[in-house]
């Protein structure tokens, strides 16, 4: 399963990292950088999925940060996908308005209790209620 979650902006600083297995550490993204720079501003070329010699990495880019979930064996890219979909899609739920380095920042607290994976996983099974849930749980 996941090991790593990183949220790196535009120039490739690392804003956000989570570890659920143990402690990775972040130069694992440089090869992930490496490839987007490599693309040369064409941000649809950076392949989704990049394999290393120990880990793959799978990201998903939104607006102007890539979420990057760090595996160590291979497991359904689409799941992956999917679930750093979902994470974007909670922030944006709960931000309510666009996810942008400045609004993660705002919301820092946010951000790392949602990171949770465990909490992560019950807001996307309950994600139609979602803005009530996160609102409860912070008051």
């Amino acid at each position: 399963m996941i090991h790593s979650i990183f949220i790196i902006n535009k120039e490739g600083v690392i804003l956000i990292e989570k570890h659920f297995r143990g402690l990775i550490n972040r130069n694992v993204c440089d090869a992930f950088w490496t490839e987007v720079t490599k693309a040369n501003g064409n941000l649809d070329e950076v392949n989704p999925i990049l394999s290393l010699p120990k880990f793959y990495l799978v990201h998903v880019r939104k607006e102007e940060l890539f979420y990057v979930a760090l595996i160590a064996k291979e497991f359904s890219p689409l799941l992956i996908v999917e679930f750093l979909q979902k994470v974007y899609d909670v922030f944006s739920t709960y931000f309510e308005k666009s996810v942008s380095e400045d609004s993660l920042r705002e919301n820092f607290v946010i951000v790392y209790q949602v990171n949770s994976l465990s909490l992560l996983l019950f807001l996307i099974s309950h994600f139609s209620n979602l803005k009530q849930l996160l609102d409860e749980m912070m008051d």
